[in-house]
């Protein structure tokens, strides 16, 4: 598989803020604060053979009507 020839190192979770959307039914989670203000808390660095840089998960996370549980929204 390519991706396992990548190597990422995950940016510790802080200095963010919990985006409710939806009647409380999604979520997710925004930088506040930096030159990544705006963007995904969720990123890390990643370098392979041909190129190195910073990727940005967008993660949104919904709730089904009559579930306690979030699910990830593909």
């Amino acid at each position: 598989m390519e991706n396992s020839k990548i190597d990422r190192k995950f940016f510790p979770l802080e200095y963010y803020k919990l985006g409710i959307y939806g009647n409380g039914r999604v979520l997710c989670f925004k930088t506040v604060s930096g030159k990544n203000m705006g963007k995904s808390s969720f990123d890390y660095t990643y370098e392979n053979e041909e190129e190195r840089g910073i990727m940005y998960l967008d993660l949104y996370l919904y709730r089904p009507k009559g579930s306690s549980q979030f699910q990830i929204i593909r």
